[in-house]
């Protein structure tokens, strides 16, 4: 196919090899690089899997001398906190403190997360505020009026109003 594309070029034997040689030299490098990039992954994987057959190979009764470990350290740590429950003095006069604190580190937790919430939503409230602030400047084009300066024009207004009935 390639020396039918050739020959319509009318190309000369020289060319037709230097081409020949510019593709040899891209489908080399081509070659190399993806060859070489599975040729370093295939060589991880087996650097793993020997690794992997290397190590010793865990029996079942391996297995159950490790589970029968934990519930044997289960059991003695449950020994150990019924002990501590059991030492602990009942007329602990630190006791009644220890308590006192607890809660009251439990109700600030509390009160922290309120606070958080409340700050999540007074910045929600504030975004909405200055969306609510540009759509009406938008629309009606300027600030909207202030307390005072509502009460100071509607006082304007009175008077101009008295004015142009007594003019009338």
């Amino acid at each position: 196919m390639d020396l039918k594309k050739l020959t319509t070029q009318n190309l000369s034997s020289e060319k037709m090899l230097v081409n020949l040689r510019v593709e040899t030299r891209k489908n080399r490098e081509l070659n190399n690089e993806v060859i070489g990039r599975e040729l370093n992954d295939k060589r991880e994987r087996l650097q793993r899997t020997e690794m992997l057959l290397q190590e010793p190979v865990t029996t079942q009764s391996e297995l159950e001398r490790l589970t029968n470990d934990t519930k044997r350290l289960q059991r003695d740590c449950m020994t150990l906190e019924e002990k501590l429950k059991m030492n602990t003095p009942a007329d602990d006069k630190l006791g009644i403190f220890k308590q006192q604190a607890a809660m009251l580190v439990k109700k600030k937790d509390l009160k922290q997360q309120d606070i958080k919430k409340l700050d999540v939503e007074k910045q929600a409230l504030e975004k909405q505020m200055l969306d609510k602030e540009s759509e009406y400047q938008r629309t009606k084009g300027g600030k909207y009026m202030k307390r005072d300066d509502f009460k100071q024009y509607a006082a304007n207004l009175r008077g101009k109003n008295t004015e142009y009935k007594k003019k009338k």
